[in-house]
C-alpha cells in the first residue's frame, strides 16, 4: 500500500509513477543502467524527412484487457493528452505546441503530425507516452480512468483506492 493518488495514466505526477511504470507502456522506455531508451511498444520510432515522428508497433501486443494495441490506440493517447480538460501532466510535450496531430498509416503505424520540426526532443519524450486502448479511453469515464487501468505493462491493478492503496498482481 501507498499514498498514489491516481491510476490515469496521463494525469499521475511523482509517486504515482511508481504504479504508472508497472501497469501501462509507451513506445520507448529508459534503460538508466545503460544511459539507452530502448523501445518497448515500438519496433521504431523515426523522424520522416518532413520531420514528423513516425513509430511503428510491435505486433500482437495485448492489453490486461484483451483488446490489441493499434496505432489508433497512438492517436487517441495523444490527442486526450493535447485536450486541457484531461488534465494530462504530459500536455506540454505531447499538446498543440508540439503536435499538430497523428495520422495512423496504418494499424502498426503511427506519424505524429510535429509542430515547427524539428522537435529533437520528441523521441525521448516518447517514454511518457502511455498507452491505454482507444476503446477503453472512450468508453469509461475520467473518474473510472483515475482509480482503474488497462495497460500492457507487467502487472495489473487489482485495487486502487486513492491515497489508501495500490495492490498489483
Amino acid at each position: 500500500s501507498a499514498p498514489f493518488r491516481t491510476t490515469d495514466p496521463h494525469a499521475g505526477a511523482g509517486k504515482d509513477y511508481q504504479v504508472t511504470l508497472n501497469t501501462w507502456e509507451a513506445p520507448l522506455t529508459r534503460d538508466y543502467a545503460n544511459f539507452a531508451v530502448p523501445f518497448q511498444l515500438a519496433t521504431s520510432a523515426d523522424y520522416d524527412a518532413d520531420g514528423n515522428m513516425v513509430i511503428k508497433l510491435k505486433e500482437g501486443v495485448k492489453f490486461h484487457g484483451g483488446e490489441t494495441l493499434t496505432a489508433h490506440d497512438i492517436k487517441a493517447n495523444v490527442e486526450r493528452i493535447a485536450n486541457p480538460e484531461s488534465k494530462a501532466y504530459f500536455v506540454s510535450w505531447f499538446g498543440k505546441k508540439t503536435l499538430d496531430g497523428v495520422e495512423v498509416v496504418d494499424d502498426l503505424t503511427a506519424k505524429l503530425l510535429v509542430a515547427n520540426p524539428p522537435q529533437p526532443s520528441l523521441y525521448p519524450r516518447l517514454v511518457r507516452l502511455y498507452i491505454a486502448p482507444k476503446s477503453w479511453l472512450d468508453g469509461n469515464s475520467s473518474d473510472y480512468i483515475a482509480t482503474h487501468s488497462n495497460g500492457t505493462g507487467p502487472y495489473k491493478i487489482t485495487r486502487f483506492e486513492p491515497g489508501k492503496i495500490a495492490e498489483l498482481e
